[in-house]
């Protein structure tokens, strides 16, 4: 797990993976941010999310994923941004 700082304050372990896909449907073509933070915290908004590899802003939760199973709560988002860190 991986420590991640969420809306610039709490800190959590957990995952993130982030996608950015080209939207050749719009005119002109824009960069589309898309990913999943999963993680055992329940989070009640979530607008920014920082790693040591990259951050997201915007965030937009549109789906919560909860199993009987584990106590991972996954989110699936999409994201005004994404700017990766400098090494």
């Amino acid at each position: 797990m991986a420590n991640i700082r969420i809306n610039s304050v709490a800190m959590i372990d957990g995952k993130v993976t982030a996608n950015r896909i080209l939207d050749k449907s719009q005119n002109p073509p824009r960069l589309i941010v898309e990913g999943a933070l999963q993680t055992k915290e329940y989070i009640e908004e979530i607008f920014r999310i920082e790693t040591a590899r990259f951050t997201l802003e915007d965030v937009e939760v549109f789906h919560e994923s909860f199993g009987t199973e584990d106590d991972e709560i996954v989110y699936a988002f999409t994201a005004g941004n994404l700017i990766v860190a400098e090494d």
